[in-house]
Parts: C-alpha cells; sequence; structure tokens
C-alpha cells in the first residue's frame, strides 16, 4: 500500500505539474499561433499586392509592345503601298510618254509625207496628195489633245 499510495502521490504530482506546464505554455501557445495566422494573413495581402502589381506590369508592357509592334507593321505597310503607288504612278507615265512618242512618231511622218508632197511641181498631184494626208490626220484626230492649241486637228476638219 505504501507503493500504490505513493505512486498516487507521484501520478497526481505529475499531473499537477502537466495541468501548471499546460496552464502556463498554453496562453503562450496561443498568442504565438495568432502571431502565425496574423503573419501569414499579411503575406497573402502582400504576396497578393506583390502578384496584382507584376501582373499589371506585365499587361502593360505587353500592351506597350504589341502598339510599338502594330505602329512598325503600319509604318511597313505605309511604306510600301507608297512604294507601289509611286510605282505605279511612275509606269503611267511611262505609258503616256510611249503614247505621245508613237504619236509624235506619226506626225513625223505625215509631216514627212508633207514634205514630200510640196516637193511636187503639179497642182493635181499636190492637191490630192494633200487630200490624203487630211485623212490621214482625220485618223489621228485626237492629236490636238496632246499639243493642245499648238496644233488643233478638230479645226481643219470642220
Amino acid at each position: 500500500m505504501f507503493w500504490g499510495n505513493l505512486f498516487s502521490r507521484v501520478s497526481k504530482w505529475f499531473d499537477s505539474a502537466k495541468n501548471m506546464l499546460h496552464n502556463l505554455v498554453s496562453p503562450m501557445v496561443e498568442r504565438v499561433q495568432e502571431s502565425f495566422s496574423s503573419l501569414i494573413s499579411t503575406l497573402r495581402g502582400f504576396f497578393d499586392t506583390i502578384i496584382t502589381k507584376l501582373r499589371n506590369f506585365f499587361a502593360a508592357v505587353f500592351s506597350k509592345l504589341r502598339d510599338f509592334f502594330l505602329m512598325i507593321v503600319a509604318k511597313i505597310c505605309n511604306f510600301f503601298v507608297t512604294i507601289i503607288s509611286k510605282v505605279r504612278s511612275f509606269f503611267d507615265f511611262v505609258a503616256t510618254l510611249y503614247r505621245c512618242i508613237q504619236k509624235l512618231q506619226k506626225l513625223f511622218s505625215l509631216i514627212n509625207d508633207l514634205l514630200d508632197i510640196l516637193g511636187l511641181e503639179s497642182e493635181m498631184a499636190l492637191h490630192s496628195k494633200f487630200l490624203h494626208v487630211l485623212q490621214i490626220f482625220k485618223q489621228f484626230g485626237d492629236l490636238g489633245t496632246i499639243f493642245g492649241q499648238w496644233f488643233n486637228t478638230e479645226s481643219l476638219f470642220t
């Protein structure tokens, strides 16, 4: 029985020490848990803020890069459109010049024919050749549009 009492007293003493230690440490543990909980929520808020700011930063950067590349593509497109327009204009000018040269060649041919006619001495032959030249001029009636008022073929035939 001595040993039983001793054992029960030691057991009570250990239970008492355990309760005392629990009562002493428990508030500290709760405060540490609250501190950790507060720290975790603060860190979550901090990281959420950082993530939001980084997301906004990269969205702005990508938006500016996209706008920059769109601007470059638009400038390149405008450059080629301008070049194509100028090349077309050049070839239109060359085509007009080619048509003018053809008409000038025909005009020089007619002038050459006129000079040949003027070299004849017979008036009848001269008159028939001149009528022939006028008919040739009539075929090329649009020479007046090229030379304007210098040489108006329409007035010759009215």
